[in-house]
C-alpha cells in the first residue's frame, strides 16, 4: 500500500464516506488497511 492510498482512505474514513464493503477499484485498501 502507498503512503497516498493509506491517507485516503483515512480521509475517506474522517469524512464518513467510507464503505465497510471494499471498493471495487481498491479492494486491497480496507482489507490490508
Amino acid at each position: 500500500m502507498g503512503i497516498g492510498e493509506a491517507h485516503q482512505l483515512r480521509v475517506q474514513q474522517r469524512r464518513g464516506k467510507a464503505t465497510l464493503l471494499p471498493m471495487p477499484q481498491q479492494p486491497h485498501l480496507l482489507v490490508q488497511g
